[in-house]
């Protein structure tokens, strides 16, 4: 089990950017980390269906570097082209731009 803060449940689920970051505006820790070190960008990565979240979370300053992995050892920027190449798991492009 782990323990999800809002803003970790809305970068899982929620596929507005403006949402996630609202919830960080509003003072929740954009590196806060829940008990298997997963933060908010990487759950983004991992199973937001925008990988726009991802995005948005970058560039509010999420750590994307080499410090953030997931349970296969995979970075950020690792399990976002895992997605964008077709490892099974589905997203969608909202905008043009991303």
């Amino acid at each position: 089990m782990m323990d999800l803060n809002v803003l970790h449940v809305a970068a899982l689920f929620n596929p507005n950017p403006e949402s996630a970051e609202a919830l960080v505006n509003a003072g929740l820790p954009l590196e806060g980390k829940t008990s298997n070190d997963y933060t908010a960008i990487l759950l983004a990565a991992s199973d937001n269906k925008n990988l726009e979240v991802v995005l948005r979370l970058a560039l509010l300053g999420a750590d994307i570097g080499v410090n953030v992995y997931d349970q296969k050892g995979t970075d950020v920027r690792g399990v976002v082209l895992n997605r964008i190449e077709g490892d099974g798991d589905l997203y969608t492009i909202i905008t043009p731009e991303f």
